[in-house]
């Protein structure tokens, strides 16, 4: 998802369970953060209407473990680069 209100540099990839979320950076100045969820926004219902991502991509079908961050981190350059972010 793309969401400047957090980082304007790049997607960020939001993991969903339940109401339980977690994002991770995997390029721009907030890749390598450990997974996080905002504080002002508790559940994932929360996030959403709070912060209303621009573009959202759904990344589901990719089955790629989060623990593969290199290919992850080009997942996430390529959707950078197809949208103009960090440019």
């Amino acid at each position: 998802m793309y969401c400047p209100q957090i980082a304007d540099d790049t997607f960020l990839h939001f993991s969903q369970r339940g109401e339980s979320y977690k994002l991770r950076a995997f390029n721009g100045r907030l890749a390598g953060k450990p997974p996080w969820a905002q504080k002002d926004a508790p559940t994932a219902t929360d996030f959403m209407h709070q912060y209303r991502p621009e573009i959202t991509v759904d990344v589901r079908r990719e089955r790629i473990n989060l623990k593969n961050t290199e290919r992850w981190t080009d997942i996430v350059a390529d959707y950078n680069r197809r949208h103009g972010v960090g440019a």
